[in-house]
Formats: structure tokens, C-alpha cells, sequence
């Protein structure tokens, strides 16, 4: 036995009343910080990767349950067991939001472009295979034409988050200027909506453009390049629904 934990021992049996409350309290304040400690460690959490979140603390459990502290069964203790089943719930809707954000819509749906040249077709653009190589086969291509573009019908209606479109390699500078469309009851290019502005001129550094719609509502998403002897060229492009975050927060 240590010496000392069994000098503490005997003179707790002789201790004054107020030396005791005074101890008790000692120990109160030393158990408090432990859980609140757990509480931090616990917040901190939200900052990493949701894949390696890993909270499981409810009110219900035992109070020795929480990381290495022991907590007392108090008002206090109920409190900071409130608080970390906080942190878990915030914990678990960003692993959710996560989760919902990574479906991509467009993926094999049916997809239509104004014209097909070397039979590359449009729905080599919503094959999952983002391969930027011209000659893989891995691309959409149209001839040469004025006012081209491209459409993927999601088959619902969503609140559309994040445009992603992947440029091909070999003539990136054909995708300059582009528009990205939202058509929520027409997949007729003329009718439906434009999402932001003109994008493409930053093609030279951009491989990928990734374009925020903010929520807008459609089933219909298109690519178009405006004016005069155009040619589209995109080997992939995916559709995610709104989350209510900033697509760069999620990079």
C-alpha cells in the first residue's frame, strides 16, 4: 500500500467536520475539471474528418462512462452530460450532412447534347469515370456549332448544391466562357434558369470548375457554351444537392 494514501486514510477518520467538507469539496472541484476536459476533447471533434468521429455519450449512460473521469451524480454532472450529448448530435449531423452531400445525382442518369461528333456521346459525362484524356473514350464531345450545350436529367426534383465539371485535357481553352442551367419543369435549354455567371476563363489552372447553385430547384442540369462556332467538350460532370454549406467547406 502507499504510504501516503494510507497516512491520508487514518487521518480522515480523525479529520474535523470542516476538514472534511473541505476535502469533499477538493475532490468536487478536481472531478468537474476531468468532465470538463472530456467536454473539450469532445467539441474539438467537430473540427477533424467526420469518417473519424466517434462520440457515444447520452445523458443515460453512467457518469464513470465518460473518457477517464469520474464524475459525481449532481446537478453539475447532469449539466455537462447535457452538453457533450450536444456535441454528439452536432457531431452526428455533420457526419450526416457528409454523407448526403457525397451522393452524386447525375451518376448514370440520362444525359442529351445538340449534337454527337466521333461518338462521344453525352453520357460519357455521367459514367463516373472522370478521366480527362481526349482519346480515352472518357468524354462527351459535340461538333462544332453555335450556342452548344449539354443537359443530365436527374429524373426528380432537387435543391441543387454543387455543380462539379471536369474539363478535358487536350482543348481546355473550348470550354471558355461556359454556363451552368437549372431547368426545374423543362429540359428545353431556352427555358431554363443560369447558375451565377460566366465561368471557364481560368481554364488554363482549372481542371475542375465547381459551380455553387445555392438551392436552386430543378430536374434538369445543363452545361452551355454561348456564341458563335462552339464545340463542348466535357468528360464528366456531377450534381450535388443542396446542403446548406459552401461547397469549400467540404474540401
Amino acid at each position: 500500500m502507499d504510504r501516503t494514501t494510507g497516512l491520508n486514510r487514518l487521518d480522515s477518520h480523525s479529520e474535523t467536520p470542516h476538514a472534511t467538507l473541505k476535502r469533499e469539496l477538493t475532490q468536487l472541484k478536481e472531478s468537474y475539471a476531468k468532465c470538463e476536459k472530456s467536454l473539450e476533447d469532445a467539441k474539438s471533434m467537430i473540427g477533424q474528418e467526420t469518417n473519424e468521429i466517434v462520440v457515444d455519450i447520452s445523458p443515460e449512460e453512467e457518469p464513470e462512462q465518460i473518457g477517464d473521469s469520474t464524475c459525481f451524480d449532481d446537478d453539475v454532472t447532469e449539466r455537462i452530460l447535457a452538453a457533450i450529448s450536444n456535441v454528439q448530435r452536432a457531431v452526428n449531423g455533420l457526419r450526416s450532412r457528409a454523407e448526403y452531400r457525397a451522393v452524386n445525382l447525375a451518376h448514370d442518369k440520362h444525359a442529351r447534347q445538340s449534337s454527337t461528333k466521333y461518338e462521344m456521346e453525352a453520357r460519357r459525362a455521367v459514367d463516373g469515370n472522370a478521366n480527362p484524356d481526349f482519346f480515352r473514350g472518357t468524354c462527351s464531345l459535340t461538333y462544332t456549332r453555335d450556342d452548344v450545350w449539354w443537359y443530365v436529367d436527374l429524373e426528380e426534383t432537387y435543391a441543387i448544391g454543387e455543380v462539379k465539371i471536369y474539363n478535358n485535357d487536350r482543348y481546355p481553352e473550348r470550354i471558355d466562357p461556359f454556363n451552368v442551367l437549372v431547368g426545374k419543369n423543362s429540359s428545353e435549354i431556352d427555358q431554363m434558369e443560369q447558375c451565377g455567371g460566366d465561368y471557364g476563363a481560368d481554364y488554363e489552372e482549372t481542371p475542375v470548375f465547381s459551380i455553387n447553385c445555392g438551392g436552386m430547384s430543378g430536374r434538369y442540369v445543363a452545361v452551355s457554351l454561348p456564341g458563335e462556332a462552339r464545340s463542348l467538350n466535357i468528360c464528366e460532370v456531377r450534381v450535388y444537392e443542396y446542403t446548406g454549406l459552401d461547397p469549400a467547406d467540404w474540401d
